[in-house]
């Protein structure tokens, strides 16, 4: 059940922040509580054992609070109280609402979004590892989640090698007439052109799945059972090809055992933190080797003490995360019992939460603190020269404020043809990705890109108005004129706004990229080595690229549909029909003639029709 179909039964207890005193009315229970501002939307959420003791440190003259806690009462003008069954229940239901509703003062996620799985698609008939973002229910194999990137398809590549998978896409494998250069650097074994059969590849699939289980002792037995047998039997090519496979699973596992001969699945977790921020560090240990590390960044809430901010860490990385059997901690956390009990409930087995205090556990918890720290310092560098950069922004731009916030609106259309607008959100100097938005253009007709620039700023203004999450600087691509829309949308339509404006135009002839801002009738010309403008320049060239990217789909998508119109027996209806079931335009390009047979409602006869009509003119 979600957090607001629990607020929705009325189960809370409302009490107004200002002048309360009357404390006895607070049961002595565990439960949550969650403080709300004038406009109701949550502030922060807190759990506690017993809620008439944790909120007395709220409304208690005299009690010491931080200058970040004092802010957050004095927006504060209602709270409530939920009672639960236990204290591992409140801390379900205060994850549970931090996570849907985002509290400002709470600790947060700054990436904040979906770890990628490795994909092992088992229903294709040459299985390929993929990454992706959301798991679902096809009949594939997923494995992770990783929390990096950059971890993750090394993983790919590594395993993609070793066991010579292919990495092609089901498009490019049916039209391989001869083997690519994978197959030449001996990193594949070229299914496409019948190199290996089927048997043999799926028993090279079956190795590849042994490996993504962490089953790696019981992979290395199987191979080198597998060497003799083959030298045994005289067939030394086979015996030297599995060779060479433990030599490469060898040295991976060789160059990451810390806990020689052990089977462990622990984490070793770090923490830096300021008054901002809180690093997380995460090492993970697999069967005696260090799997991954990787570096998670929080904003800090207004949670006080190390043990408090390690409880509220734990519950955020492993809401996603697959808690390992054991978890190293520098310290132990505030409210340890309803965390390992909480664990242990999610996973259906033992979790425990370690301080250990000697030997290489010790050195595992201090190499991921180390690397919290190095990760604060870097960051804290390059906070600083952002703040320098901002200040500069900030008297170049004549702002109120330096812009920590800055979204860039492009617009992309093809000789008036599906236009659609761009916005890109950077936050201090990053972009971050949550704020990105697309914008298919409704209401203008033509090529008028000042009234499709008023659109969308239009549309993202009334966003504001629901959100409050306007930007400090909204940058224009465009010159004067788009600039102007831009002023006047705010003028007429939003005139208690007042973000900052600036408008970007690419440069003409022999001049430079130019800057508008509102009240100068010239632009802005710097050197091009400035840094406010190559800040500048880096957002309006992220508007443009990520409006380019979604412009081309739409229009390679309104291509394959009105492509599908020309096949007797396709309409709308089938159009949705198709669409619905694989997804998108670019599954429905790649299907198999198997795959299209199994859309439910499309008769056999169409489908093949279907098949041979996206496939035609890709014989030889």
């Amino acid at each position: 059940m979600r957090s607001d179909d629990i607020l929705k039964q009325g189960r809370g207890t409302f009490f107004n922040v200002h002048g309360f005193a009357r404390l006895d009315r607070i049961p002595r229970s565990p439960g949550i509580y969650l403080f709300r501002d004038s406009e109701d939307r949550p502030l922060y959420v807190g759990k506690a054992k017993d809620l008439r003791s944790r909120l007395a440190s709220y409304f208690r003259n005299g009690s010491e609070q931080s200058p970040k806690t004092l802010l957050m009462l004095k927006k504060a003008e209602t709270f409530e109280i939920i009672v639960t069954p236990s204290e591992k229940d409140a801390l379900i239901l205060e994850a549970s609402l931090i996570k849907d509703h985002h509290p400002r003062y709470n600790i947060q996620l700054r990436d904040d979004k979906a770890y990628p799985f490795v994909r092992l698609n088992m229903r294709a008939k040459f299985p390929r590892l993929s990454i992706v973002r959301r798991k679902k229910a096809n009949g594939a194999l997923y494995f992770g989640p990783y929390t990096s990137a950059g971890a993750v398809r090394q993983v790919v590549r590594l395993v993609s090698s070793v066991f010579k998978l292919r990495s092609c896409t089901e498009a490019a494998m049916a039209n391989r007439q001869r083997p690519c250069l994978q197959f030449q650097i001996g990193r594949c074994s070229a299914p496409c052109t019948g190199m290996i059969d089927k048997e043999n590849y799926m028993a090279q699939v079956r190795k590849a799945r042994l490996f993504l289980e962490g089953r790696s002792g019981h992979l290395m037995k199987e191979l080198k059972e597998a060497m003799k047998e083959a030298a045994r039997a005289l067939e030394f090519e086979k015996a030297a090809f599995i060779r060479d496979q433990i030599d490469a699973i060898g040295k991976v596992l060789e160059r990451q055992t810390v806990v020689p001969g052990t089977m462990t699945k622990w984490d070793a977790i770090g923490i830096a933190a300021s008054d901002e921020t809180i690093f997380a560090s995460i090492l993970e240990i697999r069967e005696g080797a260090v799997r991954g590390q990787h570096v998670r960044r929080f904003k800090a809430g207004i949670e006080r003490g190390e043990g408090a901010i390690l409880s509220a860490v734990l519950t955020r990385l492993y809401r996603e995360l697959p808690p390992p059997s054991q978890i190293l901690l520098p310290i132990l956390p505030d409210d340890l019992d309803a965390i390992t009990a909480w664990l242990c409930d999610m996973t259906g087995r033992e979790v425990t939460l370690v301080c250990p205090s000697r030997g290489v556990k010790l050195r595992l918890v201090r190499m991921a603190v180390e690397n919290a720290m190095q990760a604060a310092s870097v960051a804290a560098r390059d906070d600083e020269s952002w703040h320098r950069l901002a200040a500069h922004l900030q008297d170049l731009l004549y702002l109120k404020k330096p812009p920590i916030t800055v979204e860039g609106i492009d617009i992309s259309t093809t000789g008036g043809d599906f236009p659609v607008g761009s916005l890109v959100a950077f936050e201090a100097g990053r972009p971050r990705k949550s704020g990105y938005r697309h914008y298919n253009i409704k209401n203008v007709e033509g090529m008028d890109d000042f009234a499709m620039i008023r659109e969308v700023l239009r549309r993202r203004l009334k966003r504001a108005v629901e959100r409050a999450d306007l930007p400090d600087l909204f940058l224009i691509d465009g010159g004067k004129g788009q600039l102007g829309q831009a002023i006047s949308v705010l003028r007429e339509e939003f005139p208690d706004m007042r973000p900052g404006l600036a408008a970007l135009a690419k440069p003409s002839g022999k001049e430079g990229d130019r800057i508008f801002i509102p009240g100068r009738s010239r632009p802005l010309r710097l050197p091009r080595y400035d840094h406010g403008l190559r800040f500048l320049q880096r957002v309006r060239d992220e508007a443009h690229r990520f409006g380019i990217q979604f412009h081309r789909r739409v229009r390679t998508a309104n291509a394959m549909l009105t492509d599908l119109v020309n096949i007797p027996g396709i309409g709308p209806k089938r159009q949705r029909l198709l669409l619905r079931h694989f997804g998108s335009i670019s599954r429905i390009r790649q299907a198999s003639m198997a795959q299209l047979e199994m859309v439910p409602g499309l008769p056999r006869s169409l489908a093949a029709r279907i098949y041979e009509y996206l496939n035609r003119g890709d014989d030889p």
